[in-house]
């Protein structure tokens, strides 16, 4: 998957990152005081080991050298979740 930027250059997804955290304490199902923090359960594709969530006001550009290894993946519609909370946060 790739992202297209105004320049009309394509970037890698694999370059961008969210934090993911097993702190389910502060996700904003149970503390409304992280509101972009959302909640993500393992699976066979995203390989997590247990309840987890994904931290959505951050993403991460990582150099390509800086990448060690891909430990799992997120599905569209996960993506697109993730996504849509990372622009509700630039609206603050």
């Amino acid at each position: 998957m790739d992202i297209e930027t105004d320049e009309v250059t394509v970037v890698p997804l694999e370059y961008f990152g969210f934090i993911i955290s097993s702190q389910i304490e502060k996700n904003n199902t149970v503390n409304k005081s992280y509101p972009y923090n959302e909640p993500i359960a393992p699976d066979e594709n995203n390989r997590l080991k247990k309840d987890s969530h994904v931290k959505c006001d951050n993403i991460i550009i990582l150099k390509p050298d800086n990448i060690i290894m891909k430990w799992g993946n997120i599905t569209a519609a996960q993506y697109e979740r993730f996504m849509d909370l990372y622009e509700k946060s630039l609206e603050e």
